[in-house]
């Protein structure tokens, strides 16, 4: 199911509440195995976002490696089928609160860490805001797809 909802920033927790309610609603009907909530479906449409690999020089300006970013609900990747190589799926622990994290496909760690561990590493994701300039934006759960 596909839902779109138009609200102002500072609604974003009333957003929240929402979709966990309706995530609890659906997960508990006869004959749902899992349910799960993202901001994009992979091979969906997403826009692009720029990230640096904390601890590595800095790109150049528009040389900025991209990715698809998601945000979802701590059973999306259960609930899609998809098998976790190593580390950990996202909990109801990993809140706005808590450190942020990610979780990595293979072909990002063979493209950003072919001769290391990419358990444990930080990635920075940029966003451009407005077009001004580029910050840093820290999302609470985080799906990364090259």
């Amino acid at each position: 199911m596909q839902l779109s909802l138009n609200v102002n920033k500072d609604e974003a927790g009333k957003v929240l509440n929402f979709f966990n309610d309706l995530n609890g609603r659906i997960a508990g009907l006869p004959g749902v195995e899992s349910a799960a909530f993202s901001n994009g479906m992979p091979l969906g449409q997403t826009a692009d976002t720029s990230f640096a690999i904390v601890g590595r020089p800095k790109p150049e300006p528009g040389k900025q490696p991209q990715t698809m970013q998601y945000i979802t609900s701590p059973d999306y990747l259960r609930a899609m089928g998809i098998r976790l190589v190593k580390g950990r799926f996202f909990t109801a622990q990993d809140t706005q609160r808590s450190p942020r994290v990610a979780v990595i496909d293979e072909a990002f760690v063979r493209q950003q860490f072919p001769d290391q561990e990419a358990l444990g590493q930080r990635i920075a994701v940029m966003v451009k805001t407005l077009g001004r300039r580029n910050r840093r934006r820290r999302c609470t759960r985080q799906t990364l797809w090259p």
